[in-house]
């Protein structure tokens, strides 16, 4: 398993010594694996969740060359508007 060294504010720090305190994790360590276990799960849910809106949408009347421009598009526009 890796190492990581994370430097906090005082203000999370703080937050997770009262977590560790008040018994609700028995280290900083496991507050923080419970934290990226949750965020992990979240972005698997949400995943899904696209590809099932994926699925349900249909078939598209583009090729597959046109989907690939307009993904292209968009993600230029977020980048710009990102900028």
């Amino acid at each position: 398993m890796g190492a990581v060294t994370v430097r906090l504010t005082e203000e999370l720090q703080a937050l997770v010594d009262d977590e560790v305190r008040n018994g609700a994790y028995p280290s900083a360590e496991a507050y923080i694996q419970s934290l990226l276990i949750e965020e992990q799960a979240c972005r698997s849910a949400e995943l899904l969740a696209l590809l099932d809106a994926g699925l349900a949408s249909g078939i598209s009347d583009k090729t597959v060359d046109q989907i690939f421009e307009d993904a292209k598009q968009r993600a230029k526009q977020r980048r710009v508007a990102g900028a």
